[in-house]
């Protein structure tokens, strides 16, 4: 007896590879998606780090402004005595040199530079005032000068009287956990 041989491949329809490609194209989407997504969270990450690094300088830079205005006050002293208001006697002791004359302008100089012309007139915080110095992983203690700007018995800032007045400009920098994330803060201060 003689069996019919059966082909099995005429009752099929002809495969051409369109599920292999479907899946191939599916994965590269997939990939893409991913790759995608890893870029920006680590772009939001170095944003965040970045804007915590610029609040830190910001926060540095406003510490030093302070430590320079207890310095002018004469307040750091204890016992308080008022005589430590005038600069021209008490601020000279206190270890610190008020100049009027700056070599360059202090909002462009670099205060953690020892080779900038303005460095030496620059005091870390704390070093006269003896205020605690900022924990954080800074890369330097921030760092103000104060320039002698005005002495007269007016000052057009400071408001009318009859008493000698010393108008000064405190200009701070600081620094973040990076040296190169830098913030300059500058004001005018009246000897009250």
């Amino acid at each position: 007896m003689t069996r019919p041989i059966l082909n099995m491949t005429e009752g099929r329809p002809k495969q051409q590879g369109f599920i292999l490609l479907t899946a191939l194209v599916f994965i590269i989407v997939l990939t893409v998606i991913v790759i995608s997504t890893v870029n920006l969270s680590t772009s939001d990450e170095k944003i965040a780090r970045n804007s915590r690094d610029k609040d830190l300088a910001f926060a540095a830079a406003s510490a030093a402004l302070r430590d320079a205005e207890l310095y002018l006050s004469g307040s750091y002293m204890l016992p308080y005595d008022v005589s430590h208001k005038n600069p021209m006697n008490a601020y000279y002791s206190g270890g610190y040199k008020l100049i009027s004359q700056l070599p360059s302008p202090p909002d462009q100089s670099d205060f953690f530079n020892t080779s900038d012309p303005n460095y030496q007139y620059t005091q870390p915080l704390g070093t006269v005032t003896k205020s605690p110095t900022i924990n954080g992983g800074l890369s330097a203690q921030p760092r103000y000068l104060i320039n002698l700007i005005y002495i007269g018995n007016t000052s057009p800032l400071c408001g009318a009287g009859g008493t000698v007045e010393y108008l000064f400009q405190i200009t701070a920098q600081g620094v973040g956990r990076s040296p190169n994330t830098r913030v300059t803060l500058q004001e005018i201060y009246c000897n009250p």
